[in-house]
């Protein structure tokens, strides 16, 4: 959708519109969640990735018991 409108603006010569304040912080918010949605992400996948290894890697302990 975001190339669609560079495109057309791109065709336009004038552009007049009027940006509200509150689209600063709709973009922001909008900012906000995607960085986070990507941290949180990325941490759901790495945990599964670790514990994947971890497993894949683990040596089995020997029980040593004594008498």
């Amino acid at each position: 959708m975001f190339p669609v409108g560079l495109s057309l603006m791109s065709l336009l010569q004038s552009l007049f519109c009027y940006v509200d304040p509150g689209v600063g912080s709709i973009i922001a918010q909008a900012m906000i969640a995607g960085i986070v949605s990507v941290v949180y992400t990325l941490k759901l996948y790495g945990q599964k990735i670790k514990s994947f290894f971890s497993d894949f890697f683990k040596t089995k302990k020997q029980d040593h018991t004594t008498p």
